[in-house]
């Protein structure tokens, strides 16, 4: 854990500033600003980063506040229930990712054998 304030003030703010960075992101501003998707919100991801922005804005504002170098003790399990929610997300993303990948694998494997054995015909 930092104990140092301005360290702590400096992370906290560029993860913020990251997060409304996707958050803007989710909306489909970069594509097309004028349709922008309001759906957003349903997703896990979303909602993940959402709960873990919310906790890193209540650090940030203690940290903030504080007058000293110490420790944040914001929310703990409000912390562990994000960073389970990241990790959660993390795994879904890549188990799914990867039963994709195989299942393309397939396909293609499917239709290589399918055209060789018209051109042998």
């Amino acid at each position: 854990m930092i104990r140092n304030r301005t360290t702590q003030q400096i992370f906290q703010s560029f993860y913020v500033a990251l997060r409304l960075v996707g958050i803007v992101a989710c909306l489909g501003v970069f594509d097309d600003v004028q349709n922008l998707r309001w759906d957003f919100y349903v997703h896990f991801t979303n909602l993940s980063n959402f709960l873990c922005i919310g906790v890193m804005l209540v650090a940030l504002i203690q940290t903030a506040r504080k007058k000293e170098d110490s420790y944040v003790t914001t929310a703990p399990l409000l912390k562990f229930i994000g960073m389970l929610g990241i990790l959660l997300t993390f795994l879904v993303f890549n188990i799914m990712q990867e039963i994709y990948g195989r299942l393309e694998k397939q396909k293609i494997q499917k239709k290589n054998h399918l055209f060789n054995q018209m051109k042998i015909k």
